[in-house]
């Protein structure tokens, strides 16, 4: 997953901790400030939108390959586990070790 400048078209950083290439489109929490990804490694991926540091990974027993929405800090997405999630991004991710 990167974050690109849509001013300069300059990458501002790249996070590789997914492995190899996700087919998931990701959304971004623009009231939390998070980038949420699905991935081939069967795991939900929040990074940081500042810096892109991984905050949390929540195992699905599937690979995420549809796109990501977010609505209220929900995340709704599909998995190849044959399941349909709605998880509550404050039940994976806990922001108060996340000084800005």
């Amino acid at each position: 997953v990167c974050k690109i400048d849509v001013n300069t078209g300059k990458k501002v950083w790249c996070n590789y901790s997914m492995g190899g290439h996700s087919h998931s489109t990701a959304g971004v929490d623009f009231d939390n400030k998070l980038v949420v990804s699905g991935s081939n490694d069967n795991h939900l991926h929040v990074f940081r939108e500042s810096d892109g540091v991984t905050l949390a990974k929540y195992d699905c027993k599937g690979e995420i390959k549809g796109p990501i929405l977010l609505h209220k800090g929900v995340v709704i997405f599909g998995s190849w586990s044959n399941h349909i999630y709605a998880i509550d991004l404050n039940d994976i991710y806990d922001d108060s070790d996340d000084a800005d």
